[in-house]
C-alpha cells in the first residue's frame, strides 16, 4: 500500500502508466497484496481526482477481470480503448521493416514461411504470440540462425551473403518459437 502511495504521489500532476495490471489481480495467495494494492490505488485515484491520469493496460480478458476485481475500479476507468491485433499483412510489415533498418534482406521464401506461420496460428496461439513483439522475436531467431549458419560454412562469404536472411533461417525460427511456447503447429 505504501509503495502504491508513493508511486501516484510521484505521478501526481502527471500520468500512470500500468503496464500488465491485470497481473495486480490473479495471485491466489490468501497474503494478497496485488488486492491491497489495487484497493489503494483506487482511494488515490479518487482522492487525487484532478491531479492524477491512471492508465491501465494488457490484454483484453484479462483486463476485464482486473477491472471487475474491485468495484471502484470500473467507475473510474470509464474509457476502455481497445487496440486490434496487428493483422497478418501488418506483421509481415513490420517485419520487413525490421530487417531493412537492422540492414537484412528476407528472401522472398523467408518472408513466405513466417507468413504461413503466422496465418495458421490459432487464436490462442496468436494471443500468446505477442503482435509486434512476437514478429521481433523472430527476427532476433531468424537473425542467430542466419549467423549460426554462416559461422558453420567455411569460405569467404559475401555481402549479400551477410545480409540476407534465408527459408532455412525463417523455418528454424519458427521450429523454435512453437518449441518455446509449446505449441504443435508443424
Amino acid at each position: 500500500a505504501l509503495k502504491v502511495k508513493d508511486v501516484c504521489k510521484k505521478a501526481s500532476g502527471g500520468v500512470l502508466f500500468i503496464d500488465e495490471a491485470y497481473s495486480l489481480t490473479q495471485s491466489t495467495s490468501s497474503s494478497d497484496f496485488g488486492l491491497e494494492a489495487v484497493d489503494t490505488l483506487v482511494k488515490e485515484m479518487e482522492d487525487n481526482r484532478g491531479n492524477l491520469v491512471v492508465i491501465a493496460a494488457g490484454y483484453t480478458n484479462e483486463m476485464r477481470r482486473f477491472i471487475s476485481a474491485n468495484t471502484g475500479l470500473m467507475s473510474r476507468f470509464n474509457k476502455i480503448i481497445e487496440f486490434p491485433d496487428y493483422s497478418e499483412e501488418e506483421l509481415i510489415d513490420i517485419l520487413r521493416l525490421m530487417a531493412k533498418r537492422a540492414g537484412y534482406q528476407l528472401t522472398a521464401e523467408a518472408v513466405m514461411v513466417i507468413k504461413c506461420y503466422v496465418e495458421e496460428m490459432t487464436p490462442n496461439e496468436a494471443r500468446d504470440f505477442g503482435n509486434a513483439r512476437g514478429i521481433r522475436n523472430l527476427f532476433e531467431r531468424m537473425v542467430t540462425n542466419q549467423a549460426n549458419r554462416l559461422m558453420s560454412q567455411k569460405g569467404v562469404r559475401s555481402v549479400k551473403a551477410l545480409t540476407f536472411i534465408t527459408r532455412d533461417d525463417a523455418m528454424l525460427a519458427v521450429k523454435e518459437n512453437i518449441a518455446s511456447h509449446g505449441w504443435n503447429l508443424l
